[in-house]
């Protein structure tokens, strides 16, 4: 969700800024399950609390939080760099630590079980 965020929303000169929390959150969501391995915060800054990002990132979203509070969903400003940099290093360093993919199992027990349980 944060990658494609990032790519679709968070490129141009300007941008929607409430974007920057939907790629955001997700990646705060991923370091504190690696961190954790338990049920994520929902409240928004319980989250960035739980998970110390640096001192800029969570300055920059202090001020992102109060300025959509005041701007209309649909404001567009300026990118922000200090959250560009994070979003992308924060990608790079999660993409960095996902588990290869495993081949496909053969489903063909679980099909026939199934097709036994619901008599068909």
């Amino acid at each position: 969700m944060a990658r494609s965020q990032r790519r679709t929303y968070l490129t141009g000169e300007t941008v929607r800024q409430k974007k920057y929390f939907y790629a955001v959150r997700p990646l705060f969501a991923c370091q504190y399950l690696l961190a954790h391995r338990d049920a994520v915060p929902m409240r928004f800054f319980d989250l960035v609390d739980a998970v110390v990002p640096p001192p800029e990132v969570r300055a920059t979203l202090v001020e992102l939080l109060r300025s959509k509070r005041t701007l209309s969903e649909a404001a567009e400003a300026g990118r922000l760099p200090v959250l560009d940099d994070w979003i992308d290093r924060t990608l790079a360093e999660l993409e960095s630590r996902m588990p290869e993919p495993r081949a496909p199992r053969d489903r063909g027990a679980l099909d026939a079980f199934f097709r036994t349980a619901i008599g068909a």
